[in-house]
């Protein structure tokens, strides 16, 4: 499913780093699944996943995904709208608001015209295959910091990055770090995609993409997304 930030094109990639540094296969967390990218490829790796994110339409998505949920092929744009203003917190609603019919994958960043394409159908599609994949996967709708560390998990975290302007509320970097870091302190190995990151984390992968929010022709540039550790983690 497109969603904004997500890593869809480059999951394989983390999913490699993060095995290749970590020896645990017991449980994964991930405190922001997000559009399950990650959680798709990492998944069947685990024993056990617990997939957090604070948008209460986005986990009723997954949850009903997981129920037999099949999302439609196709959204209207008085549909995509009724479901923007007067719709309450719903798996249809999420699936419309984000790759569904939403431009870029950003929650109603206005309805998605793709001409031939069809996001709808392609991202129920990608979605039902996604699915299949996170049978062990338990999903609930939680506030990163109020999430318990657990001895032995392994973390990965994808927070919204620093500096972008394109997410409705702002996000405390700073603190997110910090947990992060307390977290591995209780021995878990964490793992954070970003383009930066605090003194004491250490970048293990890296991948050049482009980044653009409109189109391929405009408003885009050349990023370095990273996998970050802690030096203390690296140590252990």
């Amino acid at each position: 499913m497109r969603y904004l930030g997500g890593k869809s094109k480059i999951a394989k990639y983390i999913r490699e780093a993060i095995l290749s540094n970590t020896s645990r296969r017991e449980l994964l967390i991930e405190p922001f699944v997000g559009g399950g990218a990650i959680t798709a490829v990492l998944a069947q790796d685990f024993k056990e996943v617990k997939g957090y994110d604070i948008h209460l339409d986005l986990i009723l998505m997954w949850q009903e995904l997981q129920n037999g949920w099949v999302p439609p092929n196709n959204i209207s744009e008085q549909q995509y709208y009724e479901l923007k203003n007067h719709a309450e917190p719903s798996a249809l609603r999420a699936f419309a608001g984000f790759g569904g019919a939403s431009w870029g994958g950003k929650w109603f960043g206005g309805y998605a015209r793709g001409g031939a394409r069809n996001y709808a159908d392609e991202s129920s599609r990608s979605l039902c295959r996604d699915i299949k994949c996170m049978s062990n996967v338990a999903f609930g709708r939680e506030d990163y910091r109020f999430i318990a560390p657990q001895e032995n998990a392994v973390v990965y975290a994808d927070p919204p990055y620093a500096g972008t302007t394109e997410y409705k509320d702002k996000f405390d970097s700073d603190a997110f770090w910090e947990l992060m870091a307390f977290w591995v302190d209780a021995d878990m190995d964490v793992f954070v995609s970003e383009y930066a990151a605090p003194d004491g984390w250490f970048p293990i992968w890296s991948m050049e993409r482009t980044r653009d929010m409109k189109s391929k022709l405009i408003n885009s540039e050349k990023v370095v997304e990273k996998l970050f550790v802690h030096e203390r983690q690296l140590s252990r």
